[in-house]
């Protein structure tokens, strides 16, 4: 009874401040409301948590269909403090993706993205920009137009080749042949070949860190961004190394280096725009 007592006081301190803050967050919401566009019709929900106890998140889908029978194609909910915007119809869909896709076409700004993509350089996590078009025509007249890609078509071959004998000797040792192993290892080579400049096996023990650095990435970011850094780095030493053997073909690295020393490009490249752009390419290696 003694200890209840003690924590009396307390509780009821706690809770005034809980009611207080919850209080300021209504005045605050009604405020921008009031100094915003209006928004399209919703459920009302709760301060706090939205509409999140509002939302059957076994058939989430569904649930959202029936809740745009009654509140329009374009439906407004919060999710906890992040309004959201529910699209329904096609002809909403045309308005949101191509009439106005300027308004919508950036996503939001993650902490764990940004990080990765050496604060937003790259061209998957790059907010709509300016720099993002010019990295984009960069990367499209550079590194993917269909001459660069037809160039490597040597390397797809080979590696076909190599896979068709790699089957052909598992069937006559007799043994067993995970098509789904050897699929992804072909993909990782000509990937590899083609952004690298070497096969996937000649690093085989980076590779796997860095998958495994990338799935444990919420929580040890900073560690991992340091350590996946370095490897990047390591790639780039090795294209500027003047003792580098001749090459029959420029990979990706080699394109990314000649654009960082030409006066007359577009964006002033660092070795952190390589990187990131490295950094998306690699980003296979993360569901093998």
């Amino acid at each position: 009874m003694g200890s209840f007592l003690t924590m009396a006081p307390f509780m009821v301190t706690l809770s005034a401040l809980i009611l207080f803050f919850l209080y300021l967050i209504s005045i605050l919401r009604k405020f921008m409301s009031k100094t915003l566009l209006p928004l399209p019709p919703g459920p009302p929900g709760l301060t706090i948590i939205g509409n999140l106890h509002q939302l059957d998140m076994s058939d989430l889908s569904d649930h959202l269909w029936r809740l745009s029978k009654r509140y329009g194609p374009l439906m407004s909910i919060r999710l906890g403090m992040v309004q959201t915007l529910i699209v329904s119809s096609s002809d909403m869909a045309k308005e949101v993706m191509k009439t106005n896709d300027l308004n919508f076409c950036t996503r939001p700004v993650l902490t764990g993205l940004r990080t990765i993509s050496y604060d937003n350089k790259d061209i998957a996590f790059s907010p709509y920009s300016e720099y993002w078009r010019k990295m984009r025509k960069i990367c499209m007249l550079n590194l993917f137009s269909v001459k660069h890609v037809n160039s490597f078509r040597w390397v797809r071959e080979e590696e076909v080749f190599n896979m068709i004998d790699t089957i052909k000797t598992q069937i006559l040792t007799k043994q067993l042949v995970n098509l789904s192993e050897t699929v992804m290892i072909l993909t990782s080579n000509i990937i590899s070949r083609v952004a690298f400049g070497k096969r996937s096996a000649a690093y085989a023990d980076e590779q796997q860190e860095v998958i495994q650095l990338q799935k444990n990435l919420i929580a040890r970011l900073e560690k991992n961004v340091k350590d996946m850094d370095e490897f990047y780095q390591q790639l780039i030493d090795e294209h500027l190394n003047p003792d580098r053997p001749d090459i029959m073909q420029e990979d990706m690295v080699d394109i990314l280096l000649k654009l960082k020393h030409d006066p007359d490009s577009s964006v002033n490249l660092t070795f952190d725009h390589i990187k990131a752009v490295l950094m998306v390419s690699d980003l296979h290696f993360t569901n093998p």
